[in-house]
């Protein structure tokens, strides 16, 4: 008899924990929109302008600057002639200089050009173009991966002279002519000479290395990762420093939990760990976790984290981007913008972008909305008979444009009125098998769907 009491004390605790989980719900934020997008091209990279009042944009190799009150275009950079793509846009408030990693095929008379291009901020001129290097920056201090004579260094830019100014080698872990040992993530301590470094092993074997390297001392030293028993693998994708070194983040990909998040100390001190599988959790509805991308920290002690998701019950791509305290080890609130893929800050204000063009504005201590507003505009949209199927809620006139999936133009039409229930729009050609997007901006909001066609 005792014991089928504590059976029956059992199931209600568990019980009343998975109803607790279920009627977890996290706040939902919106973004305002700043600006609509582009029609078209390669969108990378985002940034505040040196005072907060406009945000700068790569659109086809060309900074773009918009102001946040007006929503307007103010001022288009140089552009960079024959570029192949953007990656790592670098603002430096205080020397007033933009700077992006790009290829050419030819620039300024050099061809296959691949390096980084510095524009004047007062200007708008291009007034340097660096060949052979990718910079890494926060903004203030300059480094970069050096590889030579099968040789990899961290080298110590001067961004003032445009010259390094000193060099650490990496030990590559060379055995028997094979390289073990490969660079992976990179992290710049504010204030000092230090950079965070990671290590994963030859075709992904063997447990990840981190290491600080001082370029005072021109040595290494081990920080200790805290596997768990049986993890005898592990990836680091990527490192993340807080503003003022207070935090750092490891991403590391391992086989238990996927993608693990370590949260070191200003004094490189582990503090805790959290997981995509706890941070997948979360989420409150039904649906199946597709991708998790890069997460960006918000001063000291927030970081945001986009991700997407495939809801069963609707058949459709949301898109987030989470809010987390790392001090609560939560997630306050949940952004509901399109596809984020680039964020930036400054004081009380996050900007958003994505491979669009569409930026969003958030204020730090943004309040939720009642409702999640996507259950007010588009629900679902679909492939069929050369026809895109669109299923909405609202009568409304959108514009639409239709992209493969590396981001070229296959449909644009302007002024389509939706109305609500099931609408059918007539394409011009057949699609082949594969992924899309589909963007709709409608005179109140934009968003992005994606979805796949295959027979």
């Amino acid at each position: 008899m005792k014991n089928i009491i504590l059976f029956i004390i059992a199931v209600f605790i568990c019980t009343l924990s998975i109803t607790n989980a279920k009627a977890q719900t996290i706040p939902i934020v919106q973004a305002d929109t700043v600006f609509q997008g582009f029609g078209g091209g390669s969108v990378s990279g985002i940034v505040f302008g040196p005072t907060g009042e406009t945000v700068i944009v790569m659109h086809d190799a060309q900074p773009v600057e918009i102001n946040i009150k007006t929503k307007q275009i103010v001022r288009e950079f140089e552009k960079v002639p024959n570029s192949l793509g953007d990656q790592y846009l670098i603002m430096d408030k205080t020397r007033g200089l933009l700077s992006i990693n790009t290829r050419c095929t030819e620039l300024l008379g050099t061809k296959d050009f691949s390096g980084n291009v510095f524009w004047d901020m007062v200007t708008g001129k291009i007034i340097k173009t660096i060949p052979n290097v990718v910079l890494l920056s926060n903004g203030k201090q300059y480094y970069s991966y050096i590889i030579k004579d099968k040789k990899q260094y961290i080298g110590l830019f001067n961004i003032d002279t445009y010259k390094f100014i000193d060099s650490v080698e990496f030990d590559q872990g060379w055995v028997m002519g094979e390289q073990t040992r490969f660079s992976a993530g990179f992290g710049i301590i504010p204030n000092s000479n230090k950079v965070l470094i990671g290590a994963n092993g030859a075709n992904y074997k063997g447990r990840s290395k981190l290491y600080v390297l001082d370029f005072d001392t021109k040595k290494y030293t081990e920080i200790p990762i805290p596997y768990d028993d049986g993890q005898e693998s592990s990836t680091i994708t990527r490192i993340n420093v807080s503003e003022t070194g207070k935090y750092f983040v490891v991403t590391m990909d391992v086989v238990n939990d996927l993608t693990a998040y370590l949260f070191y100390d200003k004094d490189f001190k582990f503090v805790f760990k959290e997981t995509r599988k706890h941070l997948n959790n979360l989420f409150d509805e039904a649906g199946i976790y597709l991708n998790f991308w890069e997460t960006n920290f918000i001063h000291d002690d927030y970081l945001i984290c986009p991700f997407e998701i495939w809801s069963v019950p609707e058949q459709q791509y949301f898109y987030y981007a989470d809010f987390y305290s790392i001090s609560e080890k939560s997630i306050k609130k949940r952004i509901l913008f399109t596809k984020v893929d680039g964020i930036d800050y400054f004081e009380n204000n996050i900007i958003i972008g994505n491979a669009f063009g569409i930026i969003g504005l958030l204020k730090f201590d943004a309040l939720p909305v009642e409702n999640d507003l996507r259950t007010k505009t588009i629900q679902n949209i679909q492939y069929k008979d050369n026809n895109l199927i669109i299923n909405t809620t609202i009568t409304d006139k959108v514009e639409i444009d239709l992209s493969d999936y590396n981001g070229g133009l296959l449909f644009s039409q302007k002024d389509v009125y939706l109305r609500s229930g099931v609408n059918t729009i007539k394409l011009n050609h057949p699609l082949a098998n594969g992924v899309y997007f589909c963007l709709i901006k409608s005179t109140t909001e934009s968003n992005s769907f994606k979805f796949m066609v295959s027979r």
